[in-house]
């Protein structure tokens, strides 16, 4: 059901029922007053603009059994400060994360092992990170331009960190 709340301008809390699997292309998007999103456990896919332009989201929780998570899925996004992942999705792009500019925190779950190149990169509100246990390298460029990126817990098993992975980050 692609579009089928598309622009409904006054929309501030949805709860979507454990029978739904996916979040179809822009179902959301413009619900500029969406604030409260319920995903359940059976989602495992979020299409093209999905939550796109909801002006008013400021946190996430992302489903366990999420497989595919579109990389414009939550584009335009503007105060969305807390994006958690229950899982992470199998089938994730590069770019995820690229269009998310005001995110603050980000928690990861366990299962990461690599934390990609220029995975966060030029996220600037980024200012909190815990990396997760498995994580073994941090990609150059991983964290570039976080300019607000203050604190970054590490696991004991980080045993390679690219050239550049923290550059012109203000503190680390």
């Amino acid at each position: 059901m692609i579009r089928i709340f598309y622009g409904c301008l006054s929309l501030k809390s949805i709860v979507i029922p454990n029978s739904v699997e996916t979040v179809s292309s822009s179902a959301f998007e413009e619900c500029t007053s969406l604030n409260d999103i319920n995903l359940p456990k059976s989602i495992t896919k979020i299409d093209d603009a999905a939550f796109a332009n909801c002006k008013s989201l400021t946190q996430i929780t992302l489903p366990e059994k999420l497989e595919k998570l579109s990389n414009t899925a939550f584009q335009g996004c503007d105060n969305l400060k807390t994006l958690v992942f229950l899982s992470m999705p199998t089938n994730l792009d590069r770019s995820f994360f690229t269009s998310l500019k005001s995110l603050e925190y980000i928690t990861l779950q366990s299962e990461i092992e690599i934390i990609w190149k220029q995975m966060f990169f030029n996220i600037t509100n980024l200012r909190e990170l815990k990396i997760p246990n498995k994580v073994t390298k941090i990609e150059g460029s991983a964290f570039e331009k976080c300019t607000n990126l203050v604190n970054v817990e590490f696991s004991e098993n980080v045993s390679q960190i690219d050239q550049k992975a923290f550059y012109q980050c203000n503190q680390t």
